[in-house]
């Protein structure tokens, strides 16, 4: 099975609650930089999770500003999306082929996808072609350097194999000065966080209950706070948001 087919037929979720957590400081995040932004046309690369088609909600199902675009390349994925937010427009794209004409949107939101790609820097320039001049880029990726990027590494060298997410084709993580160097000659990073800071608690199915989890994560959230704006390039998920350099930029 080749990766993009491996990706339209996958509808994989976070369902442990301690995920949905987790998860749900990727949103907040993703949220504070998209606040900065003033974005009016809006695309979210990867339906992705279902939460994160509420991005730009502020509840119910109608988006705050503006217009809303998302896209994913799964059938399913879009489906689903468009099940539970209709207010949003979807389409069913890659994010290396844009189906946009250039400066089409304010402010493009990629959260969890450019791991997942043959050719990130083909994206890079796709979003560049389609965001307006002073457009903002917002991307979250899976970050080397944390505890999950050791756990991973760990059990690489253990098992003698590749160790990805949810057993996916291609799950190539970052470290920030990678992701630096994959989108600084098209766009200029603002600000970065760093999201989840929390160690691994186990994988797939085989997890430690969330009875025991989410407690001990209450506990350790107020530390949490403090390392996602003192340690940002060391979270599980790195964030950033960016401006779009212009041509001679």
């Amino acid at each position: 099975m080749s990766s993009k087919e491996f990706y339209r037929n996958w509808t994989d979720s976070e369902n442990h609650p301690l995920g949905l957590i987790k998860q749900s400081r990727r949103l907040a995040v993703i949220k504070d930089f998209l606040n900065k932004s003033n974005s009016d046309k809006l695309l979210i690369v990867g339906c992705g999770f279902q939460s994160d088609i509420f991005i730009s909600t502020a509840g119910g199902d109608q988006p705050d500003k503006g217009i809303i675009i998302a896209f994913d390349l799964s059938y399913k994925r879009v489906a689903l999306a468009r099940a539970n937010c209709s207010a949003n427009k979807y389409l069913v794209a890659d994010a290396q082929h844009l189906p946009f004409k250039n400066n089409s949107f304010s402010c493009i939101i990629c959260s969890e996808v450019l791991e997942h790609l043959t050719d990130p820097r083909e994206a890079i320039l796709e979003f560049h072609q389609v965001l307006c001049g002073n457009g903002h880029l917002i991307v979250t990726t899976p970050n080397w350097v944390s505890w999950y990027g050791l756990a991973r590494k760990a059990a690489e060298l253990i098992l003698n194999e590749p160790v990805t997410s949810a057993n996916q084709p291609i799950d190539n993580w970052y470290t920030f000065k990678r992701l630096k160097k994959l989108v600084m000659y098209k766009f200029k990073i603002e600000s970065q966080r760093g999201v989840w800071y929390f160690p691994p608690t186990g994988r797939g199915m085989k997890v430690i209950p969330g009875q025991i989890t989410v407690p001990m994560y209450r506990l350790f959230q107020p530390i949490e706070r403090l390392l996602e704006r003192i340690l940002p390039h060391c979270g599980h998920m790195l964030a950033i948001w960016c401006i779009k350099r212009d041509e001679n930029g």
